[in-house]
């Protein structure tokens, strides 16, 4: 069996000298690699392991002058995690210490499999948000206008309404998306609207029902993502929302799972950090709450590995506190 390990410094200029890797199969038979010294950032290490292998210990010895640089172990086997110890599950498949997701996030995945989806349905994208802790505002499903003003009145005026459709990708170009709607009237009409826009848009839309969602205030707007990289699998992305996304492309990434550490540098990292810290007498946004949704973030994806990609955005982040707007996630083929 072929496994190939990937070290990553987490910057450029805190490349190791040195790499030393022992690599056990059932705590015997020691192989050992060299990465050779002033590499890049990244240094590819393939070892052979026995087909017979049930079990990998992988330590690695450092050699840097550096003793802050940091070194990140990723393992791939076809499954990529990062840990010390492997356990083979059946002749096709390696998993770690990692585990699936719950068995409400598993159940939907399925459920979009089952069906042939690639894309989550909003409720199902923020049901599992709500699994990995990551705060949303409240929100249900309508399936008339009169069930859509009554959930409105339960969540608490305003709301935003959004078709649910898993024919319709981006919301807004079909006229799918209602904001600000303050009373059971507007809620009612704002129904009414959504459906004949669809309609008149994209006339074979399966339209499964309209989402309520508690319209969150507004703030300083963040994006938190994740997509699956060709070389190091599980990918973090964060920064900050708009024009400096879209535009000035100000972000950071790091390869899953994250640490707290890392959440933190990844924030500190993007040119608009001071936009974070306060800004001409704005008040400064809860790093900690970031954190925790970065956090949450790389358990999610990392523990239901059928996520090719995902996008929090945006996540609107507060004085005090967090939240998840908006919630796409994509199914690997």
């Amino acid at each position: 069996m072929d496994w190939r390990i990937h070290f990553a410094s987490v910057r450029v200029s805190e490349r190791p000298q040195s790499l030393l890797v022992e690599l056990y199969c059932d705590n015997r038979g020691t192989h050992l690699r060299n990465c050779p010294p002033n590499t890049f950032d990244t240094c590819l290490v393939h070892v052979g392991c026995p087909d017979n292998c049930e079990s990998l210990r992988i330590t690695v010895l450092v050699q840097d002058p550096q003793p802050d640089s940091r070194i990140k172990l990723v393992m791939q086997a076809p499954v990529r995690v990062r840990a010390t110890v492997l356990k083979r599950l059946d002749h096709t498949g390696i998993r770690g210490k990692v585990a699936l997701g719950s068995a409400e996030a598993q159940a939907i995945i399925k459920k979009a499999v089952a069906e042939g989806r690639r894309s989550l349905l909003e409720p199902e994208a923020k049901a599992i948000c709500v699994e990995y802790d990551i705060p949303t505002p409240g929100y249900r499903v309508a399936v008339d206008p009169s069930s859509a003003a009554a959930l409105a009145g339960e969540l608490g005026y305003p709301v935003v309404l959004k078709v649910i459709s898993p024919d319709i990708v981006h919301k807004t170009d079909v006229g799918g998306v209602m904001i600000g709607l303050s009373s059971s009237d507007a809620v009612e009409s704002a129904y009414l609207r959504i459906v004949e826009s669809v309609r008149a848009h994209k006339p074979d839309a399966r339209i499964t029902g309209i989402l309520v969602q508690k319209m969150a205030p507004e703030s300083t707007e963040i994006i938190v993502g994740s997509v699956n990289d060709p070389q190091f699998g599980k990918t973090i992305l964060f920064g900050l929302g708009g024009v400096f996304v879209e535009i000035l492309k100000d972000v950071s990434f790091r390869i899953a799972p994250l640490e707290e550490r890392d959440a933190r540098d990844m924030i500190r990292e993007i040119k608009g950090y001071s936009i974070l810290e306060g800004y001409r007498g704005s008040p400064p946004a809860d790093q900690n709450a970031i954190v925790h949704v970065l956090l949450s973030a790389s358990r999610l994806v990392m523990e239901n590995p059928q996520i090719e990609e995902m996008d929090l955005n945006p996540t609107i982040v507060y004085q005090h506190g967090a939240l998840v707007a908006d919630a796409r996630m994509v199914l690997s083929t």
